[in-house]
């Protein structure tokens, strides 16, 4: 939620500060980006617990 919020402060911004930069439809925007964070997340969480499994086994 506070993502959605940043992103469209900032969408605002840019949009009234730059008049001359063309700028993505809103709502593709918003849903590429927290689709890209969620991916990423979703990756980093997946090698983070492989890594920690694997360094259990190793101990014992």
């Amino acid at each position: 939620m506070l993502l959605i919020i940043l992103i469209n402060a900032s969408y605002d911004v840019l949009g009234n500060g730059f008049l001359f930069l063309p700028l993505p439809d809103r709502g593709l925007m918003v849903r590429s980006i927290v689709m890209f964070i969620m991916g990423i997340s979703f990756i980093l969480g997946l090698l983070g617990s492989l890594f920690g499994l694997s360094s259990i086994g190793k101990n014992k």
